[in-house]
């Protein structure tokens, strides 16, 4: 018996509700529809086509509720991506397609789907300082920043604070596109200590992210440089990925092989 949403895929926990052959809806897939998850009493006569026809329509009654359009995007882009890499739920990407999608923690809300070459640049935000940042033209820098937890590429750019504690850690995507000029990548948005597990994970998890943003745009300018990237240029690429640990050994050893021709 499948745990998950049956519509959108995402994990909710406990915030979800029982329908017709066992399947689940989270509260947001509910609410889509035009139910409230908290008085609903239809729920096991209601099947997971019924369900997938009222948010298609605008929820129940014909009125579109608020979570409808993002519930019908985070279908299409199930339906429509083949994920082959991930930073937990926060940062997807299609290599095949060179698109990509940002999600909060638990894969409720998603960002609009963008392609690599809508990237301009990127930067790590802790409590409002950047710490690192990086883009077209340049490599990352700030990787001083995480001490103990693993050196991106380059240097600090930003003054770290001297506080014990993290309230907030994002990273910011400046995109060329007028309708999504930015988009955010959440990573802490409560207070932790910066010697607790959550901030570790936070940090590691904004280092794979950074190394994949960094690969994302080397890719786009080696495509708008006639595609002369040298294999020693592709390997090193890879090497920064295996560092950062977006990648295993494995992955990293069968594409050193491929580019050598092995």
């Amino acid at each position: 018996m499948a745990l998950n949403c049956c519509i959108c895929g995402s994990k909710p926990g406990l915030r979800k509700v029982m329908i017709k052959n066992k399947d689940y809806l989270c509260y947001d897939c509910v609410k889509a529809a035009g139910f409230n998850p908290f008085t609903w009493t239809g729920n096991l006569k209601t099947g997971k086509d019924e369900i997938q026809g009222l948010i298609a329509a605008g929820g129940k009654a014909s009125v579109k509720s608020r979570f409808s359009e993002e519930i019908e995007n985070r279908i299409v882009s199930s339906r429509d991506l083949n994920i082959t890499r991930s930073v937990g739920n926060l940062f997807k990407i299609d290599e095949a397609k060179s698109l990509w999608y940002g999600q909060d923690q638990f894969g409720l809300k998603q960002s609009a789907i963008h392609s690599f070459d809508d990237i301009l640049d990127y930067e790590l935000l802790e409590d409002g300082n950047t710490i690192t940042k990086g883009g077209l033209g340049s490599a990352v820098v700030g990787g001083a920043a995480f001490g103990a937890v693993g050196a991106l590429v380059g240097s600090s750019v930003g003054k770290r604070t001297s506080s014990l504690n993290c309230t907030s850690m994002r990273i910011k995507i400046t995109l060329n596109s007028m309708d999504t000029p930015v988009e955010y990548i959440n990573l802490l948005q409560m207070k932790v200590s910066k010697s607790s597990a959550a901030y570790k994970k936070a940090t590691e998890q904004a280092q794979e992210i950074l190394a994949l943003l960094q690969v994302m745009t080397h890719t786009k300018e080696a495509t708008g440089a006639g595609g002369t990237e040298s294999a020693a240029d592709e390997i090193m690429k890879y090497k920064q990925l295996l560092d950062a640990g977006a990648i295993t050994v494995e992955e990293f050893e069968a594409k050193k092989r491929q580019l050598l021709g092995l």
